[in-house]
């Protein structure tokens, strides 16, 4: 479970800044984050298809590829982070890790 996953370090309080981390080990948890752009998925060998039940057309479909329309992101951890900071009346700061 992504919610269960997700791992705090800090707050760190210094005389003119306040920092800490978020993250989880998850694997889609960025994606979750962040988004995909749209992208091919292939079956994992040895298997030469995926098995989906398609709501769309309301049965079984066996497919050797998926053209993945891509995933906007829900940004939820950001946007957490901008409120909470805006309340207190500080900003946010990106330093690329």
């Amino acid at each position: 479970n992504l919610a269960r996953s997700i791992h705090m370090e800090g707050p760190h309080i210094r005389p003119n800044a306040v920092t800490g981390r978020v993250g989880s080990s998850l694997r889609h948890a960025a994606v979750a984050e962040t988004g995909a752009r749209p992208h091919l998925i292939f079956p994992n060998p040895p298997r030469r298809y995926m098995k989906f039940f398609w709501r769309r057309v309301g049965h079984t479909v066996y497919l050797d590829k998926v053209r993945h329309p891509g995933y906007r992101g829900k940004g939820y951890l950001e946007r957490a982070l901008r409120e909470v900071a805006l309340r207190h009346g500080m900003r946010v700061v990106e330093i690329p890790i």
